[in-house]
């Protein structure tokens, strides 16, 4: 009468976490990005434009919808906000990469 589940792998039944653990490493470093960028007074959508990088896309970094951002979008929004206003510096953008656990940005030239 009731069918007999097959019992899958344990390492396929628990793979999804460990999948989802995986992105957890830049939630640090999109934290730092907007608390600086409320700090310097930027909308989302300002900060966007300023780094060059699609607004929904950073709308939705921001919300946790979007994950494991590339370093050099990480870089491109540090920067921005640096650009943007004299409350952060070079070594800001370095700690937004270390959240993530990338290498430091090379200074710009």
């Amino acid at each position: 009468m009731f069918r007999k589940k097959s019992k899958k792998p344990r390492a396929r039944q628990h793979a999804h976490v460990e999948q989802s653990l995986e992105p957890l490493k830049p939630v640090k470093a999109i934290r730092i990005l907007i608390e600086m960028r409320e700090k310097a007074g930027v909308t989302t959508y300002r900060l966007a434009s300023l780094a060059r990088v699609d607004s929904k896309y950073l709308w939705r970094l921001e919300r946790g919808e979007a994950r494991n951002p590339g370093r050099e979008a990480l870089i491109r929004l540090a920067r921005a906000l640096v650009g943007y206003t004299k409350l952060f510096s070079e070594s800001d953008v370095d700690c937004v990469l270390a959240a993530a656990d990338y290498a430091p940005a090379p200074m710009p030239g």
